[in-house]
């Protein structure tokens, strides 16, 4: 039997809304650069694509997909707006409360360094 003939590589998929913008502009900004910020436009590229991917996986979310099909409004758009919002209620929840957290933290953590400190296989170790 003749083995299959290899299929044709797969152009790259095109990228995503935001990180297709992204690119573009870090592309038309980045020869006015100094040399001296190369890493932080490699970490750039490095954020974009990470913006891409997470914009890939936002469109795959079936009720994200239904919402930008029905209102127009872009499933990453509505995974950061959820993302502050809960970002905002954990930072007033723990304002409200932070002598609780602070005395939670100061109680708990102390504890759990004892503990692993008695747990040490060698017990000549005292540091």
């Amino acid at each position: 039997m003749a083995a299959p003939a290899p299929a044709a590589a797969a152009a790259p998929p095109e990228p995503a809304p935001l990180a297709k913008f992204l690119s573009t502009q870090l592309a038309a900004a980045e020869p006015s650069v100094p040399a001296q910020l190369a890493p932080v436009i490699a970490f750039v590229h490095r954020l974009v694509g990470h913006i891409d991917t997470a914009e890939r996986r936002a469109g795959a979310v079936p009720a994200l997909a239904q919402l930008r099909a029905s209102a127009g409004v872009p499933p990453f758009a509505v995974v950061v707006a959820a993302a502050l919002l809960v970002l905002a209620a954990a930072r007033r929840a723990i304002k409200a409360n932070a002598p609780l957290v602070s005395n939670a933290v100061g109680a708990v953590y102390p504890g759990i360094r004892s503990i692993l400190a008695v747990e040490r296989p060698k017990q000549d170790d005292d540091e």
